[in-house]
């Protein structure tokens, strides 16, 4: 989920057009379960985002405390975008292709053989899908899905 880019350790830099900012897992992690909270408290507005002020004066305050880092309200949003894609994309095969199913233990699709071969004849960019496993699916889910849908 674009984990290539290179972290800045100077936070100056961070703030240059073109730098790119690494997100380590366990500050993906943390951002998610900010993000869980976030909709838990209600902050999410009913276009199921969150305001630039929630972002920044909770979500973005808490993480750079806890990870001793300089995350801006521009890495928030190109990360949120890079994992509410991948949600989607994810989402969109169990509700538009028959055969597909999600196993919460394994953090797995299921398919038959058939159906996945089928599949990936046309959608071979989603082969990530088959074989690895998607641990924060369900919690993507809680952050990105329209909940009146």
């Amino acid at each position: 989920m674009g984990e290539s880019h290179q972290e800045t350790q100077d936070p100056s830099q961070e703030q240059k057009k073109g730098s790119y900012i690494q997100w380590s897992p366990e500050k993906n992690k943390t951002l998610i379960n900010l993000l869980l909270d976030a909709v838990a408290s209600g902050l999410r507005g009913s276009n199921c985002t969150f305001s630039k002020f929630t972002v920044e004066r909770r979500i973005l305050l808490t993480l750079n405390r806890m990870h001793r880092c300089n995350k801006t309200y521009q890495h928030y949003s190109n990360r949120t975008k890079i994992m509410k894609t991948k949600y989607l994309n994810a989402a969109e095969l169990l509700r538009f292709s028959s055969g597909f199913g999600w196993d919460p233990t394994t953090k797995r699709f299921t398919a038959s053989k058939d159906v996945w071969a089928e599949y990936l004849k046309a959608h071979p960019k989603f082969k990530k899908f088959r074989d690895e496993t998607f641990d924060e699916f369900d919690d993507l889910k809680l952050i990105f899905a329209n909940p009146f849908d």
